[in-house]
């Protein structure tokens, strides 16, 4: 008895289902079902609408395998900003400048060093006197708490007090200008190769200063204006939440560094080059990030610390297992420059008085009893730098596909090839989970 009820409840259970297969086939929107379940139409007609579905299928399928794998491996492509930025919303440059002659040759001289060095049997210490070319680390833990980060930009209105400092428009009258005087008692031809003047560097307030900024010549006897451009590159949000190798860039609170508050690339990097300097010198160069127990490399070192930085180039050009890894950052500033020279007349002054040989106020004029005295002369560089226009359009980094559309593209192949919408996916769900459970509660019941 068990054993024919048993078979009994199997058989009921697949009328049920087949039941059901029948009911969904005839009243689902989805094409081509009703025609392979009608008893009415000929055995071949509903062998054809069979094939012909499990081919559509197939095909369906097949498009949307591709079609997830397109999204899956999507990659970040730059496009246009639909509106401008004001430069009064974005930090005027970092300005560094640098005197081509990096020694003193009043405190060590260049000439007699190279001078003993090349004669035979004269001992020489090659510990240079770095006070006098380096600065002091420790003075920019003095700067004031900053206001801004490029992620998020300013948390303050516009005032003179916003660190780093911002310009409330464009042209000269919103410009920063430097006057400096060249001392030439302090170059020498050996140090500096001959040039005399200055190097300025424009960069992002976030960015160390390195050799890969804009770099600008400022000569003596000359005045040079500097219109500049911000260029902002941001990140869309759509791909934020995206593997930052995905994504090409990291967040400000996806990637941490020791000696800087702000991640870029420019800083990811040199951290990457004094630490690796460290591991295979035991010191770094002078212009290398350090704490205050680091070593410093002398001149001996000098060798060792350029074979680093090479091996460092040639393991970073791996595609996989990178020393640095310093991907860029997903919100980056920096800073087009155009120079145009104005004519100056070189005007002597006054050697300076001042702590600061490099850069003065503006000189007082000469008579002749000065120059008759024996002074010495010196010649005056300006520069100016201001924005060109009020006005810039950024770059955003958006996805190639992002997820809507990913899913204008599966649900154009559905309904393309099936008719499938919500509303089939409704009808499967009713047919397969919905009515089956109203059924057997119905049964229940009754019993």
């Amino acid at each position: 008895m068990r054993h024919h009820k048993s078979r009994g409840n199997i058989t009921n259970t697949d009328k049920r289902w087949k039941f059901l297969c029948r009911q969904f086939c005839k009243t689902t929107s989805l094409h081509g079902f009703n025609f392979f379940i009608d008893n009415d139409n000929p055995v071949v007609e509903r062998i054809f609408w069979l094939v012909a579905l499990i081919f559509v299928y197939a095909c369906c399928g097949y498009l949307m395998k591709n079609g997830v794998q397109n999204w899956l491996s999507s990659q970040a492509v730059m496009s246009m900003e639909n509106s401008p930025t004001t430069v009064a919303s974005v930090p005027f440059p970092a300005i560094t400048i640098c005197n081509t002659n990096q020694i003193k040759s009043t405190v060590f001289n260049i000439s007699e060093y190279l001078e003993l060095k090349q004669r035979p049997n004269v001992a020489i210490n090659h510990t240079l006197r770095l006070q006098y070319i380096t600065s002091n680390m420790s003075e920019w833990s003095k700067a004031e708490k900053a206001d801004w980060t490029p992620e998020v930009g300013y948390s303050k209105p516009i005032s003179p007090k916003n660190i780093p400092r911002r310009t409330a428009g464009a042209g000269n009258f919103y410009s920063f200008s430097a006057l400096m005087s060249l001392n030439y008692e302090n170059y020498d031809v050996n140090c500096n190769s001959g040039t005399q003047g200055y190097t300025v560097l424009i960069h992002s307030p976030a960015d160390f200063p390195s050799s890969t900024d804009t770099q600008l010549a400022i000569g003596e006897n000359s005045s040079e204006a500097i219109t500049i451009q911000p260029k902002i590159l941001r990140t869309s949000k759509q791909i934020k939440n995206w593997n930052p190798e995905d994504r090409g860039c990291y967040l400000d609170q996806e990637r941490n560094l020791y000696y800087f508050k702000l991640y870029t690339e420019t800083n990811c990097n040199l951290e990457c080059e004094s630490n690796y300097s460290l591991l295979q010198c035991g010191c770094v160069a002078y212009y290398h990030p350090r704490d205050l127990i680091t070593p410093i490399c002398g001149s001996v070192m000098m060798d060792c610390i350029e074979d680093a930085l090479v091996r460092l180039a040639e393991l970073n050009t791996k595609t996989i297992n990178r020393r640095c890894n310093c991907l860029p950052s997903c919100t980056t500033l920096q800073y087009e420059s155009n120079v145009r020279k104005v004519s100056y007349i070189a005007r002597p002054s006054l050697k300076s008085t001042s702590q600061d040989e490099n850069i003065t106020d503006t000189p007082p004029d000469l008579d002749s009893n000065d120059a008759l005295n024996g002074s010495r002369l010196k010649f005056d560089c300006i520069f100016t730098v201001y924005y060109r226009d009020r006005n810039t359009l950024g770059i955003v980094r958006v996805g190639l596909i992002t997820f809507s559309d990913f899913l204008g593209n599966i649900g154009g192949i559905l309904g393309l090839f099936l008719g499938f919408s919500w509303i089939s996916l409704l009808e499967i769900i009713h047919f397969l989970i919905l009515r089956p459970l109203l059924k057997s509660r119905r049964g229940n019941n009754n019993q």
